[in-house]
C-alpha cells in the first residue's frame, strides 16, 4: 500500500460504536475488511465484504444486534479466550452456529502485515505494517461510547452543588424524568422504563443514575434492535464497570437470561444481571414489592395503597409518567389528581393531615432562607403571607386587613420565579387547610389569586434542590421542602450551566457516520469490479490519500520513519530523527556521547539518593511498591492532626498517587520482585489495570492474522512487549462515588470533602484502617497487638468484616486506604442525617420536650462516637449552643 494513505483513513466509523477497517493492499485481496462493534442498520454490502469481526471484552456496541447480524455474516468472529467462550454460549442459546467463533490462540501466523493485539486490560490494538491504526480505548474516549459518555456526564454531575445525595432517597417515593418513572426506596432506585436519554436527563436534574440498582423491563425478540434496548445494554455495561449487579424484574425472562451469559461472574465480580421473573409472583425491591397486573407495573409499599404505573384497567392510585400526573381512580371516576413537575423527587406519605409544624417547615423556613433570591414583587407577596401565617400560629389572625394587603401585593406581581412557584404552591395548600379547619372563608380569595398567579408562571427549573411530600387521603396535599439548607444565586447558575453541559454531552451528530458509510460503500463497490495490482487513484482517493510531496534530493537531516512498539495507552508516533547519510561529511558530535554518560551517572546518583531515603521527596520507589509504612510508635491523634499528613502520605497525594496498601492476588505478590524481563516472559494476573497509578507492567497478548493466508504456521512471539502505564492527569473526573476508589489528587480531595461542610482527615482514615485490621485478625497498625496476619497485603476474594456491619469481599484494586476512607465517608453521611434532623428540632420553638431531649442525645452520641474528628467537633459545638 502506498505510504501516501493515512493510517486513520483505513477506519470507517459507520455507527456510534461500530467501525469497519480496510486492511487490503491490492485490488484482488480477498475480503480485506474487518469490523469492530456493530450498528442497527449495517448495509448488506458491508456484511458481504467483511471477513473478520473482532469481539471485545466490553462488548462494543449492542451485543443483541449481533444475534440479528450473525445469520447475514459469513466471516469469522475473533476475540480473547474468555470473551469467545461467553459469545459461544450466547450464540448457542439462540441456536446460532459457533464454528466461526475463533480464539486468537488458534489463529496461525500469516504475512504479518496486520495484527490484532489483545491486552489484559480489555483494550485492543489493530496494527497495519507496524503502525497502530486503531486503539479501542482511544476511540472509546474520542467517539464517546456510552460508558465513556456516562463518565463524562458523571464528572460534570459531580460538580453540581445542588445535586441530590443518596441519603435524600432514604424514604419511599418517585421521580419522573422525560417519560420515565423511577421508584426510590431505602436509597435505591428502580427504573420502570428505559427510554433513550434517561441517564443524562436524570443527571441534569441532579439525580445520580448510579443509584439505579434495579430495572423493570420486558424485552421481546422484536425489540432487540430498539433504542430502548441499546440504552439498557449501555447501563448494564456501566453496572459491570462499577463491579455491581443490576436486578432485572421482568415477565419475559428468556432474553435476559441469555444476555446474562455475556456478563458472568468472574474474578470476584458478580454477574452484571440478576434476572427476577415476576410473571407469576411478585418480588421484593428494598422494603416494597413489585408485581405486574398484565398491563402495568405495580408497586406495593409496606404501608399505604398500591401504586400502578401506566393506564391500568383497574382503579386505585395511578401514575402516568408521560403526562406527569398522579391520580386516584375509582371505576371510571377520577377522585382526585395532582400534576407534578418532572425532575423533583416526590416522597409519598400515607397520611391525610398535616402536622402543627407544617407552616414552619413548608413556608417560613424556605421563605426566610431564600428571601434574598426572590424577585422584589414576590418578596412583597410572601412577606404579607408570612405575617398572616405568623399571626395564625400566635392566635392573632390578620383578618381582612392582612388579606387585602396580600391581594394588593399580588396585583403588582405578574409572574413567579422558580423559587416563588414553590412558595406559592405551598401557600395555597396551607391556606386551604386553614380555611377547612377554622372556617376562615376570607382566605379563599387569597388561595384563588395564588392559583391564577401559579398557572400564569412557568414550571420551576429542574435544577432547584426541592423535594415534594405527597400526603395521601381523601384530599391529597403536595408540599415542597428544600433538600439543601441554603444555596446562593451563584449555586443555581452553576447547576443550570452543568445541566446544559450534560445535555450537550448527550447530544451527538450522526452526519459524519453517514459520510463514512458512503465512502465505505463506494470503496467496496469499486473493489468489487475486480482487477489486480495496486489500488486505483480513485480507490486511493476514497482512502484519503495524502498529496504526494514533490521529489527533492535527500539531505543529511532525512531518515526513514522509525518503528513503534506496543504500549498500553494511545500510541504516539515519534517524528523521524535526523540521521547522517552514509558517505556524508557530517560526523556524530563527540560531546553527545559525553553528555549521555554524564546523564546516566546523574540518574544513577538520583536513584541511589532515592533508595537511601535521604532525598527531599522521600522514597518514591518504595512508596509505589509497598504502600504506606505503618507508624513505629503508638498513634496519637492530636499529634497526627497537627502534622496534617505524615511525610509519606503527603508526598504521594502531591504526586497524584493515593497512599495505598494494594490488593494483590497470591501469584503477583510472590512475583513482585521479578525483573522486567521475567514479567514479560510470564503472564501474572496482576490486579492492577490501566486505571491505577502504580507503574507495574502488565502482560499483553497479541494475535497476527491475514485474510489471504493459505498456509498455517505457529504464532511467533519474537520480541518482548514494552508497556507504558501512565498516571492519570489531574484534569480527570472528580466523581464522588463512595463505592469507587479515587485515582488522583483531585479525586482524593473530592472524596474526602463532605459537601463542603467538613473534610475527612488522614487521622480519621488511619483510625478506621486500624479498626478494620484488628476486627479481621490483622496486626494492629499501631503495633499494640503483635499477633495476627500482616495487614500490608490484602488479596482479592478475601472476605472482610466491616465496622458498619456485614462482610465485604475485596475486589481487585482495593486498598486499605480506600476501604477505610469509604467506611468513614459512609459513617459521616449517616451522622449528617442525624445531625441535621436534630438541629431542625432544636431550632423549632414549638418542639416538644421529649423531641428536644432526643435531639440533644443524638448530638451527644455523634460528638462521642463519630469516625470524623471534625464531625465530633460540630456536634459538640451544637450541644453548647442549644443546651
Amino acid at each position: 500500500m502506498p505510504d501516501s494513505i493515512a493510517p486513520e483513513s483505513r477506519i470507517f466509523r459507520i455507527g456510534r460504536e461500530c467501525y469497519v477497517v480496510y486492511l487490503g493492499k491490492e485490488r484482488d485481496d480477498i475480503r480485506p475488511f474487518l469490523r469492530i462493534g456493530n450498528a442497527r442498520d449495517i448495509p448488506e454490502e458491508v456484511h458481504k465484504a467483511v471477513g473478520t469481526t473482532v469481539v471485545t471484552d466490553d462488548h462494543v456496541g449492542n451485543p443483541l444486534l449481533e444475534i440479528l447480524h450473525a445469520p447475514r455474516f459469513s466471516g469469522r468472529y475473533l476475540g480473547d479466550t474468555g470473551v469467545v467462550d461467553a459469545i459461544r454460549l450466547f450464540f448457542e442459546s439462540f441456536d446460532l452456529p459457533t464454528d466461526e467463533l475463533t480464539d486468537y490462540r488458534q489463529v496461525k501466523d500469516g504475512e504479518r502485515r496486520h495484527m490484532v493485539w489483545f491486552y489484559t486490560s480489555g483494550n485492543i490494538q489493530l496494527r497495519y505494517e507496524d503502525q497502530v491504526i486503531f486503539n479501542l480505548d482511544e476511540r472509546e474516549k474520542k467517539d464517546r461510547h456510552f460508558v465513556r459518555l456516562y463518565e463524562e456526564a458523571k464528572e460534570a454531575f459531580s460538580r453540581n452543588p445542588l445535586r441530590y445525595t443518596q441519603q435524600d432517597f432514604s424514604g419511599r417515593g418517585l421521580v419522573l424524568s422525560e417519560g420515565n418513572a423511577f421508584w426510590f426506596d431505602q436509597r435505591h432506585l428502580l427504573s420502570l422504563e428505559a427510554h433513550p436519554g434517561f441517564v443524562p436527563s436524570l443527571m441534569g436534574m441532579g439525580v445520580d443514575p448510579d443509584l439505579i440498582t434495579a430495572s423493570a423491563y420486558d424485552l421481546d425478540y422484536d425489540a432487540m434492535d430498539s433504542r430502548d434496548a441499546a440504552v439498557f445494554i449501555g447501563y448494564v455495561k456501566r453496572v459491570r464497570q462499577r463491579r455491581q449487579q443490576l436486578d432485572v424484574f421482568t415477565t419475559q425472562s428468556t432474553i435476559f437470561e441469555k444476555l446474562s451469559l455475556l456478563f458472568p461472574a468472574r474474578d470476584g465480580i458478580p454477574a452484571a444481571i440478576a434476572v427476577k421473573d415476576i410473571s407469576k409472583k411478585s418480588k421484593d425491591f428494598a422494603s416494597s414489592r413489585l408485581s405486574h397486573d398484565g398491563t402495568s407495573w405495580k408497586i406495593h409499599p409496606p404501608q399505604g395503597p398500591a401504586i400502578t404505573f401506566g393506564n391500568s384497567q383497574k382503579g386505585g392510585l395511578r401514575v402516568l409518567p408521560h403526562t406527569r400526573e398522579i391520580m386516584n381512580v375509582k371505576g371510571d371516576e377520577i377522585l382526585w389528581n395532582v400534576s407534578i413537575p418532572e425532575g423533583f423527587p416526590i416522597e409519598i406519605h400515607d397520611e391525610g393531615t398535616l402536622s402543627a409544624s407544617s407552616v414552619e417547615r413548608y413556608f417560613r423556613t424556605p421563605f426566610m432562607a431564600f428571601k434574598d433570591l426572590l424577585l422584589p414583587g414576590e418578596a412583597t407577596v410572601f412577606s404579607s403571607l408570612d405575617r398572616i401565617f405568623l399571626g395564625e400560629s400566635q392566635g392573632k389572625p390578620e383578618g381582612a386587613h392582612g388579606v387585602q394587603s396580600s391581594l394588593h401585593a399580588m396585583e403588582i406581581c405578574e409572574a413567579l420565579s422558580s423559587l416563588g412557584w414553590f412558595l406559592a404552591s405551598n401557600a395555597i395548600v396551607l391556606l386551604q387547610v386553614q380555611t377547612h379547619s377554622d372556617g376562615i372563608e376570607s382566605y379563599e380569595p387569597l388561595a384563588e389569586n395564588l392559583r391564577s398567579l401559579l398557572h400564569s408562571s412557568d414550571h420551576p427549573h429542574h435544577c432547584l434542590p426541592f423535594w415534594g411530600d405527597l400526603y395521601l387521603g381523601s384530599s391529597p396535599q403536595l408540599l415542597w421542602r428544600t433538600a439543601k439548607r441554603s444555596f446562593s444565586q451563584a449555586d443555581l447558575r452553576k447547576a443550570m450551566n452543568i445541566s446544559g453541559h450534560i445535555d450537550e454531552i448527550a447530544a451527538f451528530d450522526a452526519e459524519p457516520w453517514k459520510k463514512d458509510q458512503e465512502r465505505l460503500l463506494a470503496l467496496i463497490r469499486s473493489l468489487g469490479k475486480g482487477g489486480t495490482g495496486a489500488l486505483t487513484p480513485e480507490q486511493r482517493r476514497l482512502l484519503g490519500e495524502k498529496p504526494r510531496p514533490q521529489s527533492k534530493p535527500k539531505t543529511s537531516e532525512e531518515s526513514p520513519p522509525q518503528k513503534t512498539k506496543a504500549v498500553s495507552k494511545p500510541v504516539q508516533i515519534s517524528p523521524p530523527r535526523a540521521k547522517p547519510r552514509q558517505g556524508s561529511s557530517h560526523r556524530p558530535i563527540p560531546i553527545l556521547g559525553i553528555s549521555l554518560a554524564i546523564l546516566a551517572l546523574l540518574l544513577a546518583g538520583l536513584l541511589s539518593w532515592d533508595l537511601s531515603g535521604r532525598a527531599p521527596w522521600g522514597r518514591l520507589l518504595s512508596s509505589s511498591q509497598s504502600g504506606v509504612e505503618a507508624p513505629t510508635s503508638t498513634f496519637n491523634e492530636d499529634e497526627f492532626m497537627a502534622q496534617d499528613l505524615d511525610a509519606q502520605v503527603k508526598e504521594n497525594i502531591e504526586s497524584d498517587e493515593i497512599p495505598v496498601i494494594e490488593a494483590l492476588d497470591e501469584d503477583s505478590s510472590q512475583n513482585s520482585q521479578k525483573t522486567t524481563d521475567d514479567l514479560n516472559a510470564t503472564t501474572p494476573e496482576l490486579v492492577e489495570g490501566e486505571d491505577h497509578s502504580q507503574n507495574i507492567l502488565q502482560q499483553e497478548e497479541r494475535v497476527d492474522f491475514d485474510e489471504s493466508l493459505t498456509e498455517e504456521s505457529e504464532i511467533s512471539s519474537e520480541e518482548p512487549l514494552e508497556t507504558v502505564e501512565q498516571l492519570p492527569s489531574s484534569s480527570q473526573s472528580q466523581i464522588i462515588d463512595p463505592d469507587r476508589a479515587p485515582r488522583n489528587q483531585e479525586e482524593v480531595k473530592a472524596y474526602l470533602n463532605m459537601d463542603d461542610r467538613l473534610s475527612i482527615s488522614e487521622a480519621d482514615i488511619h483510625l478506621a484502617a486500624n479498626e478494620i485490621a484488628v476486627l479481621n485478625g490483622y496486626k494492629d497498625l499501631n503495633y499494640k497487638v503483635f499477633t495476627g496476619s500482616d495487614p500490608n497485603w490484602i488479596f482479592p476474594g478475601t472476605e472482610l468484616l466491616m465496622p458498619e456491619g456485614g462482610p465485604y469481599v475485596i475486589q481487585q484494586g482495593d486498598t486499605i486506604w480506600f476501604l477505610a476512607a469509604r467506611t468513614v465517608r459512609l459513617s459521616v453521611t449517616e451522622d449528617f442525617n442525624v445531625y441535621d434532623r436534630a438541629l431542625e428540632v432544636l431550632k423549632r420553638l414549638d418542639a416538644e420536650d421529649g423531641q428536644r431531649v432526643n435531639a440533644l442525645q443524638n448530638l451527644k452520641s455523634i460528638g462521642e462516637n463519630s469516625k470524623s474528628r471534625a464531625m465530633r467537633q460540630m456536634a459538640k459545638d451544637a450541644l453548647v449552643m442549644y443546651k
